[in-house]
This record gives C-alpha cells, sequence and structure tokens, in this order.
C-alpha cells in the first residue's frame, strides 16, 4: 500500500512516494525511489528498465536524480533552468529531466522546447518507476490520486528548507514574485543536493500565522474611499493592479484607475470644508488626477473611460467646466463613488459572508 507525504519549500513543492513496508523497515520516506523485487515484493512494485537508482536502498541515494517537473508559468520556469542547468554542472544534481505540462501554450513548454526537453501533456499514464524525484513548482493542478494516493492537499506539509525574505517597501507583486522564483529555484537545487538529510530533518509547519489566501478577483479592485486609507489603497494597487485595475464609479459607469502615484500632499487652506471621500482634485504641476480617501489623497496618472486618457485629458475633457462653476457642494461629475452594491450591502449588513468578504477586501 501507498502513502505520501510532500514538502514545501519556498512555495515549491516536492513530492514523495513511500510503501508502507520500507517505512516501517527504515523509518524514514523515500522520494518516488524505484525499488528492487529482492527488497520490496511485499509493496507490490515491480520496477521499470534497470537503472543506478534502481538498485539503491533509500538510505543510501544521493544526486543525481531523475526529475519529473510539473509546471507552467514563468515563476516555474526559474526552477526549471536550475534543474536543466544542473545535469551538466560539476556536483551534478540531476540526471535526467522530464517535464509535464498542462497545456502546449504555456512559459514551461517553451522553456522544454529549447532545452530539449522530453514533455508529457497531463493527465500521465503510468510512471512505471522512471524517476527519483517529482517537483511541482507553479503547476494549477492537484495530482491525481492514481498518481499520489491519499495525498488531495499541496498547500500542506513538512519542510525541509526555508529562507527568511524581507520584502522591499513599494514592491508590487509582480516584482516580488520574480524575486521569490529566483530564491525558491536555489533552495530547490540546495534542497535536493542533501534530499535524504533534510527529509530526515523535516519540520512541520506552524499552524500559528496561517491565514487565507483567496484568488484574486475583479471583486477585490473597487476602492470604497469612505473606507480605505492612502496606506490600504496604495498596497492594494501594489498587489493586484498589474493584472485587474483598481475601479470606481464615475456618472454612474465604472472607470479604471491607472497609474497610481502614491499619497498627494494637497493644501485644504481657504476651502471652507472637509472634502467629501471621491473628491476629485487636478494637480496640474504634477499632471495627476488626486482623490479624496478616508485620510487624505492618493493621485494617479490616467484613467480608462471609453479608452485611456491622462489626467489631463480626463479634466480638460470632462472635469475643467464643473471645477470652474463649481460653487457649493461638489457637483457629480467631481466625485468618483464606491461601488453601490458593496456599499449598501455593508451598510445594511445584509448577507454576513458578503460582509465578511467586503472587510477582508
Amino acid at each position: 500500500m501507498w502513502n505520501t507525504v510532500k514538502a514545501k519549500v519556498m512555495g515549491l513543492k516536492i513530492l514523495h512516494g513511500f510503501c508502507n513496508y520500507c517505512t516501517q523497515r527504515h523509518a524514514s520516506v523515500g522520494v518516488w525511489v524505484n525499488r528492487t523485487p529482492e527488497k520490496h515484493r511485499r509493496c507490490g512494485q515491480v520496477p521499470g528498465k534497470t537503472r543506478l537508482f534502481a538498485t539503491r536502498n533509500y538510505l543510501s541515494t544521493e544526486p543525481p536524480w531523475r526529475v519529473l517537473f510539473f509546471g507552467t508559468d514563468d515563476f516555474a520556469v526559474e526552477s526549471l533552468k536550475l534543474l536543466s542547468a544542473s545535469r551538466d554542472s560539476n556536483d551534478r544534481v540531476v540526471e535526467s529531466l522530464e517535464v509535464v505540462i498542462l497545456s502546449n501554450d504555456v512559459p514551461v513548454k517553451k522553456f522544454a522546447d529549447q532545452s530539449k526537453l522530453p514533455v508529457h501533456i497531463w493527465p500521465l499514464g503510468d510512471l512505471q518507476g522512471r524517476f527519483d524525484v517529482g517537483v511541482v513548482v507553479s503547476f494549477g493542478c492537484l495530482l491525481r490520486e492514481g498518481l499520489i494516493n491519499q495525498f488531495p492537499w499541496f498547500d500542506v506539509g513538512p519542510i525541509l528548507h526555508q529562507e527568511i525574505y524581507q520584502v522591499p517597501d513599494n514592491f508590487t507583486a509582480d516584482q516580488l514574485g520574480a524575486t521569490l522564483a529566483t530564491k525558491g529555484a536555489q533552495l530547490l537545487i540546495d534542497t535536493l543536493r542533501t534530499l535524504p538529510e533534510r527529509i530526515t530533518n523535516r519540520r512541520e509547519q506552524a499552524q500559528d500565522g496561517a491565514t487565507l489566501a483567496p484568488k484574486i478577483s475583479t471583486s477585490m479592485s473597487w476602492i470604497v474611499w469612505e473606507e480605505q486609507t492612502c496606506v490600504q489603497i496604495d498596497r492594494l494597487f501594489r498587489a493586484i493592479a498589474s493584472r485587474i485595475p483598481l475601479r470606481t464609479i464615475w456618472m454612474g459607469k465604472t472607470i479604471k484607475l491607472l497609474e497610481f502615484s502614491g499619497k498627494c500632499n494637497i493644501s485644504l487652506s481657504g476651502r471652507g470644508r472637509r472634502p467629501v471621500p471621491g473628491s476629485m482634485s487636478y494637480q496640474k504641476e504634477s499632471n495627476t488626477l488626486a482623490v479624496c480617501c478616508k485620510d487624505g489623497w492618493v493621485g494617479f496618472k490616467a484613467v480608462m473611460l471609453k479608452k485611456r486618457l491622462s489626467a489631463a485629458d480626463f479634466y480638460n475633457g470632462y472635469l475643467h467646466q464643473s471645477f470652474q462653476n463649481r460653487s457649493g457642494p461638489p457637483k457629480q461629475e467631481c466625485l468618483f463613488h464606491s461601488n453601490r452594491d458593496r456599499t449598501e450591502l455593508h451598510s445594511a449588513g445584509e448577507k454576513n459572508s458578503l460582509t465578511q468578504l467586503h472587510a477582508v477586501h
């Protein structure tokens, strides 16, 4: 009978397979290790073509490994690059390397073709004991039960190797992803270099501090001017704007806010009243559209209405006359509004689950 465990290395997943009989005898786990009939008849696994690793007892195994790599995007390519280069390095960690992809139109497929690596399209057939280690990096699909038995969840498991990284100020999600892809790839190679030792010294992940990381969706992109601070809007922009532009309501229409420029210092002298959240102020000197939020003003260099408009074009085309003739409370043309469906649900306290989601966002 087969069991499975997995270790997570900075978002990289290394899968380990082992049989009950083996674990009882060796008191440790294997890593998709081929077995010989002489030592493993009771687990019912017959190895395929005989190769170097087919005759090794797990406790004496060492690199180079035969690796099956599961990956999809540019994040995964960074790890695949180092694995591929390792085949020709002096301290060779990888003996052979093959790739599994979900479709042909992905970055991992392009790199595999350029590097002349064998490619398999998901789902897989019988692997016939041809690999020692399976590595999953940003694959986008859970490995089926027939491939890795009794292991339906891939976001938990013992840690083999970990490094703390201090995120720089003002980093965007794209910048952080690129940095972690590089660091994670090196951690992967370091882990494979001393894999048996690291498996022996593996440690469980702590439960404290675990948080939910929901998928990015359009609902996260709506700015609630009355509730969100300058810092919160800045973080929201850096987290999701490369995928989904920040949004607001203007004159009953959705408008996308582009090229966030941070907090704006705007003098309120002579205005006589505290501005309403969502109020706009065009800053000619910096060509910035400033918008009032909960605790100050934030700026944007461009917007998307029917087409992309610079802050100056938006002001001249839609706001100039309203600002020139403004007296008393701000006119609707000079205000951005929060998404009405979200704010109404929040104010009325209806549908508690949606209210909680709103608070998280």
